[in-house]
């Protein structure tokens, strides 16, 4: 796996234990479907767990391994932010409230799973967007909104349509 994303990629960050529950599976798939049209964009995976070898497979099985990027814990939070167009929280359970609070206060666009607290942190179309749990066609239609934006609108954390 590269370690250092291409400059003018559309970057996707990702947080949290590599598990079941996240479902990273998905948001996987949602990239690969990005990267098919042709959109140049990049996921970095913020953490590990008994999962990490699957999505590894995963990626290589959709010839996309190049694209992702598993970092551990190696950066700090406001690093990731730094380097993200959007953050996904996929996940079917609740987890990393802190750090969804900090990207919405950092103004970056989140996508996020409906499920009940994080339906009370995001304004679905301001703050970011809400999608149902396991559908990898619906993270990809809302990254495909974020990335369509204009570059300087992207690059001042806005949300656009």
């Amino acid at each position: 796996m590269k370690n250092e994303s291409k400059k003018n990629n559309f970057i996707i960050g990702n947080c949290g234990d590599l598990k079941r529950e996240e479902d990273q599976a998905s948001l996987i798939k949602a990239v690969r479907k990005l990267i098919a049209k042709e959109i140049n964009a990049e996921l970095i995976f913020i953490g590990d767990g008994p999962l990490r070898e699957n999505l590894i497979h995963l990626a290589q099985k959709f010839n996309i391994a190049k694209h992702i990027h598993f970092k551990h814990n190696k950066m700090t939070a406001t690093e990731l932010f730094e380097q993200c167009h959007v953050l996904v929280f996929s996940g079917f359970k609740v987890t990393n409230l802190e750090l969804l609070k900090n990207a919405i206060a950092f103004k970056i666009p989140v996508i996020a799973t409906k499920i009940e607290s994080h339906r009370h942190l995001i304004e679905d179309g301001k703050t970011g967007f809400l999608v149902p749990c396991g559908f990898p066609e619906r993270i990809e239609a809302a990254l495909k909104r974020l990335e369509a934006c204009h570059p300087e609108k992207r690059s001042d954390r806005r949300i656009s349509y």
